[in-house]
């Protein structure tokens, strides 16, 4: 594997690590990945795309999990 290979595993890696699916925040929320999708196209859902993916920080589903305890 070559040293490019390994940084972009490494960065890949961080950054699945610092950020969740649209799926797993729909969960939590009881609503649909689309809605989500549209949430993060509006500004209500922070999100960033990786990608073709789109991410949201994982900082603020523990925020949505902290809200509804």
């Amino acid at each position: 594997m070559s040293r490019l290979e390994k940084r972009r595993k490494r960065i890949v890696t961080k950054s699945k690590s610092l950020f969740v699916g649209t799926r797993e925040v729909a969960e939590a929320l009881g609503v649909s990945s689309n809605s989500v999708l549209v949430a993060i196209d509006n500004g209500q859902i922070p999100g960033v795309t990786i990608g073709r993916q789109r991410r949201i920080p994982k900082s603020y589903l523990h925020g949505l999990k902290a809200l509804a305890e």
